[in-house]
Parts: C-alpha cells; structure tokens; sequence
C-alpha cells in the first residue's frame, strides 16, 4: 500500500511538473505574441547550427574563439554573413543577438525596462553579487543611483566622472605618481641578464596592483609582496569560470567546482576586509590611506560609502573591478581596435561647437610631427583636430551625418609604422 501511494504520489507530482512547464510556455508565447504586435517586431533570422536543441556546436565554438581570443571577430563575421539581428540557441535557450543601432538603443534606452539580465544573476552573482551587472528593476536602479531619487539628485549629490580623469581642487584620479609607483615595481621584476620572461603575469599584477588602489584606496601590492598573489589568482580563475558559467545559461549550477568557490571567498574575504576596515576608518573620522596626499585622492570605495552600506559595497566593487579588468586586458590584446574605438569616442566628445581658440591651444600644445609620430593620447587629439579643421567638419559636428565623416576622415589616419 505505502509503494502504491508513493508512485501515486510521484505520478501526481509529474503531471504537475509537466502542467506547470505548459501553462508557463502558453503564457510566454502569448506575452510574446503580445510585445511583437505592440512594437511590430518580425521573426528574426536563425543561426543555422547543427545541434538547434542544445547549441553543443555553438559553445564548442564560443569556448575555442575565447581561447584564440577571436571572439570579436567571429561575432563581426557572423553578423556579417548571417544577419544583424537573429537568434542562437546556446545550451537549450533562446538567444537574441543584435548589433542594429536601433535595437540596441532599444535595448538599453528607450525601452530598457522591457528586458531583462536574463540567466546572468546566477552565473555571475556567486562573484559579484548583487550589483549593476547581476540585476534588474529596483536592484539595478539602485546600483545606478544608489538609492537617490532622481538623476538630478544623482547629479548633485554624486557624479562619477571625477573618478575618471576630472580634476577637483587637491584631487586627481589620473594620479601618475601612483601609477609610476606599480611601473616601477613592474620594472624591478624584469631580469637583469635580458632572460626571457612571461610578461602576461607581470601586467596582470601590475593591473591588480593598479585597480585595488583606484578602487579600495590602497593597492595589495602583489608585485612586492609574493604572498599576496593568491588574491589576483584567486580572482583570475574565478573570473574566467565566471564566464564558463555564463555561456552555460540556466545549466550554470551543474558545475561544481570547489576551486571555484574557494576563489569567490578569497576575494569576498581580501574585499571584506578592505571595507570593513575602511568603515572603521571613516566612522573614527579619519581618512583610509596615508600621507597628505593620499588622502586627497579619489578612490570608487570611499565615493561609494557616501551613498551606499557596506553589504552592498562588495557587489559595487567587484562589478567595477570586473569591468576595468576587462577594459585593459582588451586594449592589451587589441591594440589597433582600441585605436579605432578611441577615435570613435573622440569624434562623439566632438560633436558640440568647438572654437577657433580651442583648436589652435590645442595643436599649440601638441604640434603634429608627421616624421616622428607617437600614437599616444595627446598626439592622436592634436591630429584629430587638425584633420577635422582641414575637412571643415568640426562647425557641423552637432549633426549626425557630420559625425559619420569625421570617423571616415579619422580612419584615414595611417597606421602605427
């Protein structure tokens, strides 16, 4: 009687699991059915793939182009002979991928509200946790403007371009003394005898090194102290199986991985302590950090704790740190896209009234030398300008289509000899 009643019960449970699965597919389909006449969306074209139930060949091809670093290329290549806009299915979900301007102004502007992180809280929140990366709606409002009622407010009351390059009387984010300081340490560790040597760890601290002061306020100084590598390899592994868990969708928790969690809490702990001791620090009145000037630097965590607690701190900070991390190792493996992506910038910044004064202070400054060229910052902006001036571009730059031959005129620049 008992087994009778268990596979009843067992029976019963299936047929309800099953009627969930339909009545919740029946309500997507027609709140899809519904956003698709609203906006007058038509059906995108399919990646033709050879697995289409669970994309195995897709991810085998994701996980190779990560190793080969051709990610970006292959997308630009799909894009290209496929379509702009279609569908993948990767680890049996639906994916839409995008690159019409219009969509993706959509997507993360005018109807931003309309769509969702989708499986990416629980691939990344196990790092990161709850921050501008890992959520949507309420969440993610506040971790874009950190509990303040308007961008008015957000505006007065915190602006986060001086963490990036403004000056403010005492205080610079593009601190060179900070950064010569981790150079130097970077240099230190060049062998003497010219033996070769893998320059690839050496950044990848350097970079730590440079991050945790920008955004902790105090730098763990991996390059001097060797012990204290276990962080940056902690935070290296659980990056990258980061994203493994990210390609893997809604399938993320079938990999277990106890280095992984192991990693997750050596930078939860090392980034605890950090905060936990800069709370301290500032609730005594004092300022983390020491010296004169050390105290008049900018850094994310002490402009974070003007509008947000400490168990929210955390998340911040590793999106942040994710982020820039991202950034340099990506302008380190593609040097002549971020050539490209600089000067699209650039020609953006540029698109409001520019005086005959502004030009001439500035190519004053960095007079171009077409025989010795440095492809650096200041030499490329004076360039720029001087090559837009030429073109008569720069009194038309507030027009869109002004601004479409200004990239065509900066990407006549030749190329680093």
């Amino acid at each position: 009687m008992d087994s009778l009643n268990l596979r009843q019960s067992i029976f019963i449970a299936l047929i309800c699991l099953i009627g969930y699965a339909i009545v919740r597919q029946i309500i997507y389909s027609v709140e899809t059915s519904k956003f698709k006449r609203l906006h007058g969306c038509k059906p995108p074209t399919r990646l033709p793939q050879l697995d289409p139930i669970l994309g195995l060949d897709l991810f085998k091809t994701i996980k190779q182009n990560a190793a080969e670093r051709k990610a970006l290329e292959t997308n630009v290549r799909r894009s290209l002979t496929v379509a702009r806009t279609m569908t993948i299915n990767l680890m049996g979900q639906t994916f839409v991928s995008t690159c019409e301007p219009e969509n993706v102004k959509a997507i993360l502007a005018t109807n931003f509200d309309d769509f969702v992180v989708g499986p990416r809280m629980s691939a990344l929140g196990r790092l990161m946790g709850r921050g501008i990366f890992t959520t949507d709606g309420v969440h993610w409002e506040h971790s874009r403007v950190c509990q303040l009622e308007s961008d008015a407010e957000l505006e007065a009351k915190f602006d986060y371009r001086p963490l990036f390059g403004q000056v403010s009387p005492g205080a610079q984010v593009a601190d060179l003394d900070s950064i010569e300081t981790h150079l130097q340490n970077l240099i230190k560790k060049l062998p003497e005898d010219g033996a070769t040597v893998d320059m690839q760890h050496l950044f990848f601290n350097f970079t730590i090194d440079n991050a945790t002061e920008f955004l902790l306020g105090r730098s763990i100084n991996c390059q001097i102290d060797p012990s204290i590598e276990y962080f940056s390899e902690a935070w290296d592994y659980a990056e990258s199986r980061s994203n493994d868990r990210l390609w893997l969708g809604k399938l993320a928790f079938l990999m277990r991985d106890a280095k992984f969690e192991s990693s997750c809490d050596i930078v939860h702990s090392v980034v605890d302590n950090y905060i936990a001791e800069f709370l301290s620090t500032k609730k005594g009145g004092a300022t983390l950090g020491s010296g004169e000037v050390k105290a008049k630097r900018y850094n994310l965590l002490s402009e974070l704790s003007a509008f947000s607690d400490g168990r929210n701190l955390l998340s911040h900070v590793c999106g942040a740190a994710s982020f820039f991390e991202f950034e340099e190792r990506w302008n380190e493996a593609h040097p002549q896209e971020g050539k490209f992506f600089e000067r699209i910038i650039f020609v953006m910044t540029m698109r409001t009234a520019v005086d005959d004064m502004t030009i001439r202070n500035t190519l004053r400054q960095t007079p171009v030398n077409n025989k010795e060229r440095s492809w650096n910052c200041q030499t490329w902006i004076g360039d720029g300008l001087k090559r837009l001036q030429d073109a008569k571009l720069l009194r038309e730059a507030n027009t869109v289509s002004a601004a479409d031959q200004m990239v065509d005129v900066l990407l006549e620049a030749p190329d680093e000899e």
